[in-house]
């Protein structure tokens, strides 16, 4: 009884890692970045397993509230912006890395971002989420990030 107990509480343990570490991606993709949100929020950028599409989703497993693009079938280099830059350090200046992925959806872009620098050696994740009419700005910081923005460059065109 002890062993079918042990053997019932390691599956559903490796079940619930294997859950968070997959964030809001299906069984046909694979979490490229994503982070928790202090407010419980899950914040993934998938890739399909045939680098087909990159999704963006937002929300929690029982109800994503923003997937794009809707339409899987977008190119994604038609769907997103995607910018990274990275410095290796040295005398005269610190390492860093600063990137970003962004889209549009009925006048509000979404930002996410992903910048590290070696001066306080802090990684700063989140999305900012900006009305294009009013101008306003709100920044959801994400906690506990996996992956990186960096992984997008095999798959979108990078102006640096």
């Amino acid at each position: 009884m002890k062993t079918m107990v042990s053997i019932l509480f390691l599956t559903t343990a490796l079940s619930a890692t294997a859950q968070s570490n997959s964030g809001l991606c299906d069984t046909t993709e694979k979490l490229l970045f994503g982070f928790e949100t202090k407010a419980g929020k899950t914040l993934s950028i998938c890739l399909a397993t045939d680098s087909s599409y990159i999704v963006y989703r937002y929300g929690a497993k029982e109800k994503v509230e923003l997937e794009y693009p809707a339409d899987k079938r977008v190119k994604p280099n038609d769907a997103f912006k995607y910018r990274w830059y990275s410095r290796g350090g040295g005398a005269a200046n610190l390492a860093m890395h600063d990137g970003s992925l962004s889209f549009e959806i009925n006048e509000i872009r979404y930002e996410v971002f992903d910048s590290w620098s070696s001066e306080d050696n802090a990684r700063s994740v989140g999305v900012k989420v900006i009305n294009l009419k009013t101008k306003k700005e709100t920044v959801i910081k994400g906690v506990k990030p996996v992956g990186g923005l960096i992984s997008l460059q095999d798959f979108l065109e990078n102006p640096f």
